[in-house]
């Protein structure tokens, strides 16, 4: 039999076996009447190859919810791998070597170009949730994949180098392009957290934590589990870093500076976004509540610190630094001039029948200002909002424990003196009404 003829019966002989692996993929776009890939193994085989090259993660995560297509995707290239590694095998054992390029292109021309298809389907279908939709996380399973192709890339090199067409680096220019993309993703989240508008209508008016906070911590824990996916690619635009040859190092010190300009950026938006607020109180609880979230949501991680700290030294630190700051400001606005009211009490003599003009009005004008201020802060700071009970109670309980000490030796010092005939007028709460009162404040509910 001719070399030619026995290249023919080969390719012709083995074309349907594959149809019953492509069988096991969900999604597939390959037409079976234009397979030129043959199986290799049982089915068995090849899911337990599956199994190794994708994980289960991606088998169980089929539905692609962010990335359509992306896991299936993966299964395929991982399964197409398998299949033309034997093949290839199978091919060197029948064919002359000066036929074995031209064979292995007919083998692997049609399902590669499918396979390229898919692939540039999954890439614009990433592109458009970017250009068009302004969807960053689906950056997360596009760095999946990029990973995972990338470590499909040097077996398809190792078969696909030795065809004529050299197809492997086709494969690699996607790769590049998909990594080039997921940065354009990272960039441009950044900059839309610093586009964001700082009026009064983009800002929450209970001054609780902003849905860009938490959208962007949440999208910073995310982005931490692709160290090795996003770091060099980030440290690849990054000067600073081009030194570093280690590849570890250069993926954690990539990720370190990433995750460094989103916290900047939204640290400074969030300065911004608070000057909205004409209520210095309001002001105070906003960047409380967005500063405690974000300590929070830093610490939830053991290892979102110290990467961080590579760029800022005493991260969490300065976060708590921040957090008192607010905390000493919202007293001060809040309470400030209540106090000024109860300060500095001197008590009746017990048994005085009668006080003078001057004291008399003192007093009145002491209890009157503070039933008004007591007041005024419950009905405004009721509709405040603070999410987490721990801070919650904490702020709470500083309240209390600044105001019902001075307003307990204010109201023992007065209560009992002559200084009116109508005392339910001045006398309107009690030091243990007062105490409630603070602890019912951020709950509108009260």
């Amino acid at each position: 039999m001719k070399d030619s003829d026995r290249s023919n019966k080969l390719l012709n002989d083995r074309k349907d076996s594959l149809h019953n692996i492509l069988d096991q993929l969900p999604h597939r776009k390959f037409s079976k009447r234009k397979v030129g890939v043959t199986a290799v193994g049982s089915r068995g085989a090849v899911a337990r190859s599956l199994n190794d090259s994708i994980g289960n993660e991606c088998l169980l995560n089929s539905k692609d919810e962010l990335l359509p297509g992306s896991t299936s995707l993966m299964m395929i290239g991982s399964a197409f791998l398998r299949l033309i590694e034997g093949e290839y095998r199978l091919m060197k054992s029948i064919i002359p070597t000066e036929h074995q390029e031209l064979i292995l292109d007919k083998l692997v021309d049609k399902s590669l170009l499918n396979f390229l298809t898919e692939y540039e389907t999954v890439y614009s279908r990433a592109k458009n949730s970017l250009t068009s939709k302004k969807e960053f996380l689906v950056v997360i399973p596009l760095f999946r994949m990029i990973k995972h192709m990338n470590a499909l890339l040097p077996g398809y090199q190792a078969i696909l180098e030795k065809s004529l067409a050299k197809s492997h680096t086709r494969i690699q220019s996607l790769n590049i392009r998909c990594g080039e993309l997921a940065i354009r993703f990272l960039e441009e989240f950044i900059g839309e957290i610093s586009s964001q508008p700082c009026k009064i209508t983009a800002v929450p008016k209970d001054g609780t934590v902003h849905e860009m906070t938490s959208q962007t911590m949440s999208f910073m824990e995310q982005l931490l589990e692709h160290v090795g996916t996003a770091g060099p690619l980030w440290a690849a635009k990054d000067s600073s870093l081009a030194r570093i040859q280690e590849p570890e190092l250069l993926a954690t010190k990539g990720m370190a500076s990433c995750q460094h300009r989103i916290l900047s950026t939204l640290t400074m938006k969030l300065e911004g976004k608070a000057t909205c607020y004409e209520n210095m109180c309001l002001r105070n609880i906003f960047l409380l509540n967005n500063y405690h979230f974000i300590r929070k949501t830093l610490t939830r991680s053991p290892t979102m610190i110290p990467l961080l700290e590579q760029e800022m030294a005493d991260l969490e630190d300065k976060f708590n630094e921040l957090i008192g700051k607010q905390r000493k400001g919202y007293t001060v606005y809040a309470f400030a001039k209540l106090t000024t009211h109860i300060e500095d009490s001197v008590p009746v003599p017990e048994g005085t029948e009668k006080l003078n003009t001057p004291l008399k009005q003192s007093i009145k004008d002491r209890f009157k200002g503070f039933n008004n201020e007591i007041d005024e802060i419950v009905r405004v700071q009721r509709s405040f909002s603070i999410p987490d009970p721990y801070l919650r109670e904490s702020l709470r309980t500083e309240n209390n424990n600044l105001v019902y000490p001075l307003y307990s030796e204010f109201y023992s010092a007065y209560y009992k003196a002559p200084f009116t005939k109508n005392p339910e007028k001045y006398l309107k709460y009690n030091p243990d009404e007062v105490s409630d009162m603070l602890m019912s404040l951020f709950d509108s509910t009260s």
